[in-house]
């Protein structure tokens, strides 16, 4: 009996060690953020991750069938991800009920698809209102006020000067926020018990923050604040980094009154009520951001609708608030929780808001976009040129099966070491063409950039050094309707991986004395990590030795819709013979 008792006293012990050893694993496995050189990487389950994504609609996951079959079409599409909403309404329908069915649902869909999971968390803000929030929070104003402003043509200076209550909570009271934190951190309590396999692995907070039709909110204490003293903590942040500040900020800050006490209007001038709305939209998302880390801390971040061009000093006409580009420092100020500050980008100049936001100490990804042909272009640039994290096309279950961005991702998967290896280092290069529309005055308020930072939208070619070598990248329409693109990664001093859509490419040596060319050109993939050769090109496929086409040449096995992935290896020798 004591031999028996002795075992069963042996079995219990191992099994709480193993018990305890998981539960301590879990939190270093967790996917988490980490520096890599100049990148910062998302990391899961140990490896760093290139999140291959797209953002189903707005209602499309509030069902656990509608998302199922939205979660499979992901899968068909080749997208590794996928960013899915969770609803307070939905999440606590009654106050201190938490229904959990939805989170668990889209896990199991996700997971029956080999998916991992972006979740938004639909809840105070969404677009600049708050039609998420749940019916007994909406219900109850006095409990949870109402944000006061113009009506649209009070906004714009017309004779409706009168205030009314608004669709936004106002971001001024505590009890908003408490609500809307103690929920948000029994969701992200319940993740962390349940996702036993990491299938969440980001989380949005809010959507597009801010207050859309108002400029600023005319509740008597909101109003009060405005005429009183800019918090000595902004303050001390902004004069601590005054060195990294975004341009926008960097002008306030300059011109500011430095007379003590000074108000918002005193010390940000003509941005006063873009900086006053946004230090006290990010203290309340602060707030819930926090307490969802306490629970469960995975990386967080918050989406911006974004400040065009035409309402430059105008509130209200985006969301006033918002985490726009001219805000970050004031966001990084007043919530040290968030990991990111993301562009969701509809805007034809794509290239500078990627810029914008990737403002020093802010990692680029991007959780909505336009869908179009321009899509692969556009996703290769961010993770190639930018070491971005990931990308997402907006209503990506709407997507057609066959377009440039199912290849994009299909060669993007097999290449995510090799890309992930470079991020952060000069191995990597990536060039697109972009097409803007001629829209009179395009900029953006007050970015410059330095010149060659970006390529002009009518360049026929541009050249990319990497290491001894440089490639003459000229720009082509052989697939009529998609972008041009080229990602380079250099693998050895000679060695490279190139892929691309609409273009060709010449080999030149950065030493004039000598000339480059192929010595070996391989199009195949990589198979199980591994590389299969499809073809050894040569001949009419690389003109002899001194140039590369994407696509490489019509394979009449393969659609053309097809994206290559050439293996190729350059030489060089004397341009002149000796006398």
């Amino acid at each position: 009996m004591n031999i028996i008792n002795n075992l069963k006293t042996a079995v219990l012990v191992a099994v709480c060690a193993l018990c305890c050893a998981q539960a301590s694993a879990q939190p270093s496995n967790k996917p988490h953020l980490k520096n890599n050189g100049n990148a910062t990487q998302l990391v899961v389950d140990g490896k760093p991750m290139l999140l291959l994504c797209g953002e189903l609609g707005n209602s499309s996951s509030s069902s656990i069938s509608y998302a199922a079959e939205s979660l499979a079409k992901c899968k068909q599409l080749g997208l590794n991800s996928a960013i899915a909403s969770i609803s307070w309404e939905q999440f606590e329908p009654q106050e201190g009920k938490y229904d959990y069915s939805l989170i668990d649902g889209l896990i199991k869909e996700a997971e029956k698809n080999n998916l991992k999971l972006v979740v938004i968390w639909f809840a105070s803000y969404k677009n600049g209102l708050s039609s998420f929030a749940p019916a007994w929070v909406r219900r109850d104003q006095q409990r949870f006020p109402r944000m006061i402003g113009p009506s649209i043509e009070g906004l714009t200076g017309g004779a409706d000067q009168a205030s009314y209550y608004k669709n936004i909570l106002s971001p001024f009271f505590e009890a908003s926020w408490k609500a809307d934190a103690k929920a948000f951190a029994q969701l992200m309590k319940h993740i962390k018990e349940t996702d036993t396999h990491h299938t969440v692995v980001m989380m949005q907070v809010e959507n597009e923050a801010g207050a859309y039709g108002v400029d600023i909110d005319r509740q008597p204490v909101a109003r009060k604040l405005f005429n009183s003293a800019v918090p000595q903590e902004l303050l001390k942040y902004l004069h601590t980094h005054e060195a990294d500040l975004t341009p926008a900020m960097a002008k306030a800050w300059k011109a500011r009154q430095t007379k003590a006490g000074a108000n918002w209007k005193e010390t940000f001038g003509t941005v006063a009520i873009d900086a006053f709305m946004a230090w006290h939209f990010a203290r309340y998302l602060e707030q819930v951001t926090a307490a969802g880390k306490k629970a469960y801390d995975i990386p967080m971040y918050y989406n911006a609708w974004l400040k065009q061009p035409k309402h430059e000093g105008m509130p209200g006409r985006y969301p006033s608030g918002g985490p726009i580009h001219s805000m970050l420092d004031i966001y990084r100020a007043a919530s040290p929780s968030i990991d990111l500050l993301c562009p969701d980008i509809y805007h034809p100049e794509f290239k500078r808001y990627c810029l914008a936001y990737a403002h020093k100490g802010n990692t680029l990804f991007i959780p909505e976009c336009r869908p179009g042909e321009d899509m692969a272009a556009k996703a290769t640039w961010v993770m190639g040129e930018r070491a971005g994290i990931g990308f997402a096309p907006f209503g990506v279950e709407r997507i057609q099966e066959g377009t440039s961005l199912t290849e994009c991702y299909r060669v993007l998967s097999q290449l995510m070491p090799y890309v992930t290896a470079a991020q952060g280092t000069k191995k990597i290069r990536t060039v697109f063409k972009q097409v803007i529309p001629k829209i009179k005055g395009v900029n953006v308020g007050e970015w410059d950039f330095d010149a060659g930072e970006l390529e002009k939208e009518d360049a026929g070619s541009i050249k990319v050094s990497m290491g001894n070598w440089v490639f003459d990248v000229s720009y082509t329409n052989q697939l009529k309707g998609e972008a041009a693109f080229a990602m380079f990664i250099q693998l050895s001093d000679d060695e490279f991986i190139v892929t691309g859509r609409n273009v060709r490419m010449n080999f030149e040596c950065k030493d004039n004395a000598k000339t480059a060319e192929l010595i070996d050109a391989e199009q195949g993939e990589f198979e199980g990590g591994k590389w299969t050769v499809r073809r050894r090109l040569n001949g009419d496929e690389t003109a002899h030795g001194v140039a590369v086409s994407f696509p490489t040449s019509i394979d009449v096995f393969r659609p053309e819709t097809q994206q290559d992935i050439v293996k190729l290896k350059l030489y060089s020798y004397k341009r002149v013979a000796q006398p």
